[in-house]
């Protein structure tokens, strides 16, 4: 093969490559960024949010925004922001998570948490988490939490745990991996917490309980009491959930319970 007529046909491909790419740079150049904006916590709708004063460009890089926490209640917030170009066209929304810490003072205590829950690798959304009973306690550390890990593939997992105090404020995300060496049949129902530890007759007290599995309309969740001697042959319904989820339900003990350690 002609050496010099090689060289030419790879000049020429090259030529052309190069044409090409310049070519779609042109038809495909990044339009400018006209707006930038941001809110928190709740999202007062495409450019409705807070207007961030920028100069047009078709990247903008190590944008500072300022932001009164004054304004904020303590706990934890998300900062949503996202840009619009000069077609109209909105970018995908990103949102940070930050805390504003509180400040207490002698005498002065921290708000009771009033809401737990967690989840297993997605975020349902605030509020939508497998709920968990809370006892009276102001110090979780080391409060322990079965969860149900039926249904889950073999693998590694995220689980993600929120609080939510008395002035409605959530707490930070906390979250843990594990791993599932093994699948587990579902459905099952976990019960992952019970609060009153201490119980007598006609006491009322939380259990929340976390089910896998499909279950249908109009399903009720009960809670049962077995006899003095721990049988369930005819057990006392002292608690009960009409729903296909999770819930914490409030049961009241019997007045008429017979006396014994083995319930």
């Amino acid at each position: 093969m002609n050496q010099n007529y090689s060289k030419k046909k790879i000049r020429l491909h090259l030529l052309i490559m190069t044409l090409l790419v310049f070519i779609s740079n042109i038809l495909h150049a990044q339009p400018n960024i006209t707006r930038v904006e941001y809110y928190i916590d709740t999202d007062p709708g495409f450019g409705n949010g807070i207007n961030v004063n920028i100069t047009p460009a078709p990247n903008i890089e190590n944008l500072v925004i300022s932001i009164n926490p004054d304004l904020l209640t303590p706990g934890g917030h998300r900062i949503f922001i996202r840009a619009k170009d000069e077609n109209g066209s909105w970018s995908l929304t990103n949102f940070y998570f930050f805390y504003k810490p509180y400040t207490t003072s002698i005498g002065t205590s921290l708000p009771l948490l009033q809401q737990l829950e967690y989840y297993i690798d997605t975020d349902p959304g605030y509020g939508l988490g497998t709920p968990v009973a809370l006892d009276t306690l102001t110090d979780f550390n080391n409060y322990v939490v079965p969860i149900n890990v039926t249904g889950l593939a073999t693998g590694d997992h995220q689980f993600f745990v929120r609080g939510l105090d008395k002035n409605a404020s959530w707490s930070m995300m906390n979250s843990w991996t594990f791993n599932v060496p093994a699948p587990l049949a579902s459905p099952t129902i976990v019960v992952n917490s019970m609060t009153q530890t201490t119980r007598c007759a006609r006491d009322s007290f939380y259990i929340s309980y976390d089910a896998t599995g499909t279950y249908n309309a109009g399903n009720v969740f009960n809670v049962e009491m077995s006899d003095e001697n721990g049988s369930f042959g005819t057990p006392t319904v002292i608690g009960s959930y009409t729903g296909t989820g999770n819930s914490i339900i409030k049961v009241k003990l019997p007045s008429h319970a017979t006396e014994g350690t083995g319930y």
